[in-house]
Formats: C-alpha cells, structure tokens, sequence
C-alpha cells in the first residue's frame, strides 16, 4: 500500500459519499481497509490533504463542508475508536502487518 493509493482512496471516499456518511471514523476505517497498522501521525496528512482537495472544488453552500471540518475536529479521538475496535477484531480488516524495508 502506497500513501498515494491511500490518498485516492481518502480522496474518492470524500469526494463521492453522501455527507451523511462522512465522519471521521469511516474516514479512518477506509484507510484501516488498505493499511490497518498506519499510524495517526503517518495518516492525519493524508486526511488534510484529501479534505484540501475535495473542498477546493466544493461549492461553497456543499453541506460536506461542515462534515469535513468535523473530521479534522474529530480526528484523534476518531482515530483512537477506530484502533481500539480494530485491536478487538471488531472490524473485517486485513491484520497482516506490512513487510518493513
């Protein structure tokens, strides 16, 4: 898994989902889908990054815009949920650690 894999993946998430389904955590599990053990220092950029994008080419009244800032808002605590189902295997995840260069 690359970090730009993991970008489009963010990215199309945020770009294509209903602002309803947009909270931090599905934002999180979506990147947990591709690399279950990326840490929250290693993904919060991506996330801000995407969020950057996708609301650059929002129009300004897009109800995503509040759900967006939510996730910033939420993020760690989001993140810190999303690992603690992940450790209790409450989630479909692959739990393969990556192979380290």
């Amino acid at each position: 898994m690359s970090i730009d894999s993991l970008f489009t993946k963010i990215y199309n998430f945020l770009k294509y989902a209903e602002p309803r389904h947009i909270i931090a955590e599905t934002v999180i599990y979506k990147a947990f889908q591709e690399n279950c053990w990326i840490s929250q220092d290693d993904l919060r950029p991506v996330v801000e990054q995407a969020i950057s994008l996708v609301m650059s080419n929002c129009a300004s009244d897009s109800p995503k815009l509040a759900k967006f800032e939510d996730v910033l808002t939420r993020f760690n605590g989001a993140y810190d949920n999303v690992r603690s189902l992940r450790d209790l295997g409450a989630l479909d995840l692959n739990l393969e650690k990556p192979v380290q260069k």
